[in-house]
């Protein structure tokens, strides 16, 4: 199993993005959406939420999610992709400590590469497999590259 850990503010939005969530957060770009999606064709990741989203998503009751966190659901939906879990809650000192804790919940899966597209730089252990996002411009074709060569074990 290939796992991506995907921030959402920075990765699939930036400086310019204009569209607005229903609750007013800043929502996410169609062509940083798509390049997200390469990366899942080409590589089959799941995605693990590791973003501040993550807090509108109500995984025994999906009826009291978020409007944000189902507006984002249902953008990457529209792409034929869907969010398969989350990093857990609530939000912990930092990425690589939540990534970590996801890892020891989750030890049972067989997980053959995993990557990690956020903008921040707070992942401890797992630097190497992290990629840093300019949040100013968002994923770019180049991050997009080097996604797709770490999950298919080619860096």
């Amino acid at each position: 199993m290939k796992i991506l850990f995907l921030d959402v503010d920075g990765v699939l939005n930036n400086n310019l993005t204009r569209t607005i969530t229903f609750d007013g957060w800043c929502f996410v770009d169609n062509y940083l959406v798509e390049r997200l999606k390469h990366i899942i064709d080409a590589t089959g990741a799941k995605i693990v939420l590791s973003s501040t989203w993550r807090d509108g998503w109500n995984r025994e009751d999906e009826s009291k999610n978020e409007p944000f966190f189902n507006q984002l659901r249902d953008k990457l939906k529209e792409y034929g992709m869907e969010i398969w879990d989350a990093l857990p809650m609530p939000m912990r000192p930092s990425r690589g400590f939540a990534i970590a804790e996801w890892f020891e919940l989750h030890k049972d899966l067989d997980i053959e590469s995993f990557v990690i597209l956020d903008d921040w730089n707070d992942m401890g252990v797992y630097r190497d497999h992290f990629i840093q996002i300019n949040g100013g411009i968002g994923l770019t074709d180049e991050d997009v590259t080097e996604a797709i060569s770490f999950l298919n074990g080619v860096k």
